[in-house]
């Protein structure tokens, strides 16, 4: 058995971080997937999936580990089921079918994994993440570094900041990445708040719920310096270039919109999902509800979701069939017929410019 190095600072020499190949699961990752009523094309031999379930099963009993798992002498963690909500790329993976299958080509790899837990329980999913590893496996071994623990002080309750095991390569090495948990709401460019969603989690799939991922999706937004455009276009990315449907904005910077993989995401949805008011289905109501009361979330999902629609040739980029794009373009036809069209005009910034939004290219 040989051990590896996590993390390694030459500041804090005696915060060094190591674990033991081969890495140990102690659990049954499709038993907990049949527990949690999860659908059975996700695929436990995917280590972000398989990570993300035992997550969530780890909160649903977290009231009850110390009893579980009696031998590891545990602290009760709190008195009840902690709520936690999957949101990002992983949240698309539970809900779409066609993000799972094997060669479509709406079906990404997934490095990370954000969540999302009520303000007071931010505490709580702290203590289960950091005891994974004991419990379930090295696996899902979790840790803060000096820089972490900092970081999720000055946040307070409102933002958690961890690191684990985001991969594992074939030789059976692990690669570590940042995990975060936000708390009550997802704040971006935009804010969207998941209160209704943290009540029922179960009634979601452990997510943020279908609208509140489509509005996570299109709400993103940027902007840059107008010689950013010739970029953008080299980079065969001129798909992302948003100025040609909102001419009012400052001449001088080029609007950005959704990425590659953002795209990908909204079109699973909507290839998957129709538009109604059923339980997979995506309520159009529930998201001309968000955007009557935030007109500038209102202008940029309009803004990304008329890209979408008005440029085929981004879902052929991705390989996508024509039944599909059908499928998809219909659907977006109606959301966009639904939802408000903001009268005002900006010519700088209506989004929270203070978030740090690579522009990956």
């Amino acid at each position: 058995m040989s051990e590896v190095i996590l993390w390694q600072n030459e500041l804090y020499p005696d915060k060094t971080v190591k674990i033991k190949l081969p890495l140990t699961s102690f659990i049954n990752p499709e038993q907990l997937r049949n527990e949690l009523d999860l659908p059975h094309y996700l695929d436990v031999n995917n280590f972000q999936i398989r990570k993300t379930i035992v997550i969530l099963w780890a909160a649903k009993h977290a009231h009850e580990l110390h009893r579980i798992f009696d031998r590891h002498n545990l602290s009760k963690i709190c008195d009840e089921p902690i709520c936690v909500l999957v949101l990002g790329g992983m949240a698309f993976k539970i809900h779409c079918q066609s993000a799972n299958v094997k060669g479509s080509p709406l079906n990404r790899v997934i490095r990370d994994l954000d969540l999302i837990v009520p303000r007071k329980a931010i505490k709580y999913i702290r203590k289960i993440l950091l005891c994974l590893g004991d419990i379930c496996g090295t696996e899902y071994f979790h840790f803060m570094t000096p820089s972490d623990i900092e970081f999720s002080k000055l946040r307070g309750l409102e933002r958690l900041r961890l690191r684990g095991i985001n991969q594992i390569e074939q030789n059976g090495m692990p690669i570590v990445g940042p995990m975060d948990v936000l708390s009550d709401k997802i704040e971006m460019r935009h804010t969207i708040n998941v209160d209704e969603e943290l009540q029922h989690p179960e009634q979601h799939l452990y997510t943020i719920g279908l609208h509140n991922m489509l509005l996570s999706k299109a709400q993103y937004i940027m902007d840059a310096p107008k010689n950013w455009q010739e970029k953008l276009e080299k980079a065969g990315q001129a798909y992302r270039i948003l100025s040609r449907i909102y001419p009012y904005y400052n001449e001088k910077r080029v609007l950005i919109g959704m990425e590659e993989k953002d795209i990908k995401d909204v079109a699973a949805l909507l290839l998957d999902h129709e538009i109604g008011e059923g339980k997979e289905a995506i309520s159009v109501q529930k998201i001309v509800n968000v955007l009557n009361k935030d007109k500038k979330l209102a202008l940029t999902v309009r803004l990304n979701l008329l890209n979408l629609l008005d440029n085929q040739e981004i879902f052929e980029r991705f390989k996508v069939n024509g039944y599909q794009i059908r499928i998809i373009k219909d659907r977006l036809e109606k959301i966009l017929k639904q939802i408000p069209e903001p009268s005002h005009r900006f010519n700088k910034p209506w989004w929270n410019t203070a978030v740090e939004t690579p522009l990956i290219i």
